[in-house]
């Protein structure tokens, strides 16, 4: 017979290796924005090297945030400083009426808040910037402030976010605000489910139920509904595991206490 000719067509075993180690083009921001890679994340030079030896172990991104987090300031501390950036931005706050003013006060807040030194202004400026974004129907950037918050001080972000979303799913009136404040509660929910916050997940998906209702949804709002009791099945599973986390905590390589927490996270 004639001899046959080979002809490799497509990527070689190699070329598929090398592209599942690819970042992706992208990443979603908490409002499900795509916002785009560095340069340096997406050089091939840095995907192909790979280290030849045990990487020292670096502390993860939740952890390091949390560490030295400043204590919330004294309540007469915060009132002297919410007075002095009252002061400050009289004329501003005056002027600012309208909502796409009203976010860009308070974006203007945020970065101040970012340089300020002082702990207890700094507190003061992300907070009112926080309830600016509020009163501007903005739930991105209201979110994005109580982040700030919680970043730099030790305190629990959920009580603001949960604050935050009442007043703005209360105070939405067309459609377009009611769709901006769903699509906020979703990311929100992510997290907290994420973080073990069940009773926050709960809240969340509430008041997203009720969203998509007044927005003549029942698709979304059955949705909602349904997660809302999968994160119910999941909060009373995890109650039964909180025993067991407690004991790797102390015997961290005990095979069942493994087990079963493995059982419940996957």
């Amino acid at each position: 017979s004639a001899e046959q000719t080979w002809v490799n067509v497509g990527y070689t075993q190699e070329d598929l290796t090398q592209a599942s180690e690819l970042p992706t083009l992208a990443r979603h921001s908490l409002n499900d924005e795509l916002g785009l890679l560095s340069a340096d994340e997406m050089t091939p030079g840095r995907i192909a090297t790979k280290p030849t030896s045990q990487p020292e172990p670096t502390t993860p991104p939740a952890v390091a945030a949390n560490q030295g987090r400043k204590p919330v300031p004294l309540q007469t501390d915060l009132l002297r400083a919410k007075e002095e950036i009252r002061a400050k931005y009289r004329k501003d706050l005056q002027e600012a009426t309208a909502p796409a003013a009203r976010s860009l006060l308070a974006r203007t807040m945020l970065q101040e808040g970012n340089a300020e030194t002082d702990p207890p202004r700094q507190y003061m400026l992300y907070e009112e910037a926080r309830e600016l974004a509020i009163t501007a129907g903005d739930p991105d950037l209201a979110v994005q402030a109580g982040e700030a918050i919680a970043l730099v001080f030790d305190v629990d972000p959920w009580p603001m976010h949960l604050s935050a979303v009442n007043q703005l799913a209360k105070a939405a009136r067309s459609p377009q605000t009611r769709e901006s404040v769903v699509g906020v509660l979703v990311s929100l929910c992510d997290s907290a489910l994420a973080e073990d916050r069940y009773d926050v997940a709960d809240n969340l998906l509430d008041l997203a139920t009720n969203l998509a209702s007044q927005l003549r949804d029942p698709v979304r709002r059955e949705q909602f509904s349904r997660r809302r009791e999968d994160a119910k099945a999941i909060a009373t599973a995890f109650e039964a595991i909180k025993p067991r986390l407690e004991v790797l905590k102390q015997n961290p390589d005990d095979p069942q206490t493994n087990e079963a927490v493995g059982r419940f996270y996957c």
